[in-house]
């Protein structure tokens, strides 16, 4: 296996890249766990594995088998009745693989998209592909909405500069920063700035976070009422 990544890797594969797929490939479960959440809005690792890396160098069954094992964590942490089963977690991650939108999306990507949805997400009865697929599907399209937003920025910031007589390149902490005392100083546009890059970096709303506390709320009513606890609680009281 490691000589066919040394050998795909002179193909083209960045040397980081190859790297980091002979370490995935040693060990699959410990590499996953440890490796860093990849953000909408943070920068990204010179030897990122994206999709399209795995799909270049290594065999089918591997890159269905390194999806799954992301799927698995998500369908462990969450405590609902229809968990996804062997087969459909395999199913999920052919899916994932073989749609293009999803090709430049690391594993960082998506354990990061994975753990954010851990974090806000309160599902009532099931998880299943298509609820996986969507966030996919939204945290793909945050990921453009801070691109462009990053690159408006960017390009806001070099005009000045040029103006200046100061032209040069700036590293994304100091793009934020600048943003950051703009903000502070009254400019509302690079407060606009910042507000668009807190809503795509998957941060929940208080109103967000109430509507899904009201929607668990009644649910639970809901769920309990089938199950006979208010008919149970009218008997113990009679008694």
């Amino acid at each position: 296996m490691n000589r066919e990544i040394t050998r795909r890797g002179k193909a083209g594969l960045p040397a980081e890249v190859s790297t980091e797929i002979r370490q995935l490939t040693t060990s699959p479960a410990i590499y996953l766990k440890t490796l860093p959440s990849e953000g909408v809005a943070d920068h990204r690792p010179p030897g990122a594995v994206t999709l399209s890396h795995l799909r270049r160098t290594l065999d089918r069954s591997r890159q269905i088998y390194y999806l799954e094992l992301l799927i698995a964590e998500v369908n462990d942490f969450f405590n609902v009745k229809g968990k996804m089963g062997v087969n459909q977690m395999r199913l999920t991650a052919e899916l994932i693989l073989d749609n293009l939108n999803f090709h430049d999306l690391s594993l960082g990507n998506i354990k990061a998209c994975f753990r954010q949805r851990m974090m806000s997400e309160k599902l009532y009865d099931r998880l299943d592909g298509n609820i996986i697929i969507g966030w996919l599907r939204e945290f793909k399209s945050e990921m453009s909405d801070w691109c462009e937003t990053v690159s408006e920025g960017m390009d806001q910031i070099r005009q000045r500069k040029e103006t200046q007589g100061n032209v040069g390149c700036i590293t994304h902490a100091v793009y934020m920063s600048m943003l950051e005392s703009r903000a502070n100083d009254g400019d509302r546009e690079a407060a606009g700035i910042l507000e668009a890059y807190r809503r795509r970096a998957a941060i929940p709303s208080p109103e967000e976070t109430r509507r899904k506390d009201l929607g668990f709320f009644v649910f639970n009513q809901q769920y309990k009422k089938s199950q006979g606890y208010y008919d149970k609680d009218k008997t113990e009281t009679k008694q």
